[in-house]
């Protein structure tokens, strides 16, 4: 990773990310976002992620999950404190939704704070090392996983079953 004098303390994901959709990928993480990246910087950190086959596209004709992953990876090279992901799986199959979870895992694994906020608990439970469900602007229910997985109030709350 580049060390820059000043760190990013928090990076957004918004649920629908936008970029400049006429510009590649590389183009659009050089000259719109990190222009005091070398290229060679830039395809390291992709590498990293192993996201260097999104270099030569375009967002225009890519699919809603390599835009997520080219937003994903902006974040990375800001080297932010955290991150905090609004709805990254909405919209997303399966598949794109593991390589999703995939690269936040990697960012966690590089010591960036990841916060995710979805609706999807499946996919919550698998990635999250701590759960927190709020109602109403409060946090009502917090535990690990595994926890949440057995608990009738989380149950209720989350996963909107009557345990």
């Amino acid at each position: 990773m580049p060390h820059f004098s000043a760190r990013v303390a928090l990076r957004y994901l918004n649920q629908n990310p936008r970029c400049l959709y006429g510009l590649s990928t590389l183009d659009n993480l050089k000259t719109a976002l990190y222009p005091y990246l070398s290229t060679e910087a830039i395809c390291d950190l992709l590498a990293t992620l192993r996201l260097t086959y999104l270099l030569g596209e375009k967002p225009a004709a890519m699919p809603k999950v390599s835009v997520t992953l080219l937003h994903l990876a902006a974040a990375f090279m800001a080297e932010p404190a955290f991150l905090i992901a609004d709805e990254p799986f909405a919209g997303l199959d399966r598949a794109a939704a593991a390589h999703v979870s995939s690269v936040l895992r990697a960012m966690a694994e590089r010591g960036i704070g990841v916060l995710v906020s979805d609706h999807n608990a499946a996919l919550i439970l698998n990635l999250a090392s701590g759960i927190h469900i709020m109602k109403s602007g409060r946090i009502v229910y917090q535990g690990t996983p595994a926890e949440a997985r057995a608990s009738a109030d989380a149950s209720k709350l989350y996963f909107r079953t009557h345990a």
